[in-house]
């Protein structure tokens, strides 16, 4: 652990973060909210990779499962804050004055890792494999990219992630509003839902992992029955508005089973690789929903004139296809 701290990241991430959001919030030029919203998002993802370093490295073997399940837990409640009650603080105070509340969440988060994190334990391992790793970085990367199964759980991963992150964030919205012309709150407060199944659904799927040893079975099941609940949200012709509410937060339940790979991966790499081998599976994590399947989907919707309920159901097809994708995936895995 000489020459990487996750203290020490994750206090100077947030206060990076905290920073970008200042300039985000006061920006003056397009290029300014560009540049700063991007750094934002470059600063977030290595808080995640000190996380799990550091479940990995402080905790027995058994809690890790369910232990980074809590942790997403907890970043999928934080998504529940951004659909609910950041629309309502953006029409209350407007998005300049919320971006600065952020910055200021921001900074006091950098604040309490300082103090409340600490990266000793007698489960570290010894000085001498961290010099080693330094050594040899660009290998162990190399290698780590050579395994079929760093491509296939990163795959699976991301692809389900990618229902929460293009649908559950972004496109969930606008499709509620077209099709139940129902008002923005209503459907932030319906959209959260995704986000709340994943944080029951992120530490349930990793204790059943741990506890029943069949994380296959669950990456099958979870995965189809995803796709299942999916088509309902987008074809079924509910009677009530209110039907939608458990129909996305199982949607999100199912989709966390996207934890597991983090897992599979920590129990198929060396240890001195770890790190890199699960910010490996965060980076695919992150890579297919926003920047893929956000814009696919936008690109396909505007090719229709006008927007309608046939158009956001053509554009949405993209997800049944990256469920069953990740169905797929699921036989090829191996678990040890």
């Amino acid at each position: 652990m000489d020459y990487f701290k996750p203290r020490r990241m994750i206090f100077i991430c947030q206060l990076l973060l905290g920073i970008f959001c200042y300039v985000f919030a006061n920006s003056t030029h397009l290029w300014m909210a560009v540049i700063s919203r991007v750094l934002m998002g470059i600063v977030c993802a290595p808080t995640f990779i000190a996380a799990f370093y550091l479940i990995a490295h402080t905790l027995p073997e058994k809690y890790f499962a369910v232990v980074a399940g809590f942790t997403e837990m907890l970043a999928m409640l934080g998504g529940v804050a951004g659909e609910a009650l950041l629309a309502r603080s953006v029409v209350l105070y407007g998005w300049q004055h919320t971006v600065m509340i952020l910055a200021g969440v921001a900074l006091t988060m950098s604040f309490l890792g300082w103090v409340l994190i600490r990266d000793e334990s007698k489960n570290m391992a010894p000085p001498a494999d961290d010099a080693a790793s330094r050594r040899h970085v660009l290998r162990d990367l190399t290698a780590m990219l050579m395994l079929p199964q760093a491509w296939v759980n990163g795959l699976f991963c991301g692809l389900l992630f990618g229902v929460i992150a293009a649908f559950g964030a972004f496109w969930c919205i606008p499709f509620l509003m077209q099709k139940y012309g129902v008002p923005l709150g209503h459907a932030a407060d319906a959209s959260s839902m995704i986000f709340i199944g994943a944080a029951v659904g992120t530490p349930l799927t990793g204790w059943l992992a741990d506890r029943l040893d069949a994380r296959k079975v669950l990456m099958h099941v979870c995965s189809g029955l995803a796709c299942l609940v999916f088509l309902a949200i987008l074809y079924l012709p509910l009677s009530s508005f209110a039907w939608i509410f458990p129909l996305i937060f199982m949607l999100g339940f199912f989709s966390a089973v996207y934890v597991i790979p983090f897992a599979v991966i920590r129990d198929i790499t060396p240890h001195h690789m770890r790190g890199t081998a699960m910010g490996y599976i965060n980076m695919m994590c992150i890579l297919i929903g926003s920047p893929l399947l956000q814009p696919l989907m936008g690109y396909i919707l505007h090719r229709h004139d006008p927007l309608t309920i046939y158009a956001y159901q053509h554009a949405f097809l993209v997800i049944p296809v990256c469920l069953l994708t990740a169905f797929m995936l699921a036989f090829y895995v191996q678990e040890k």
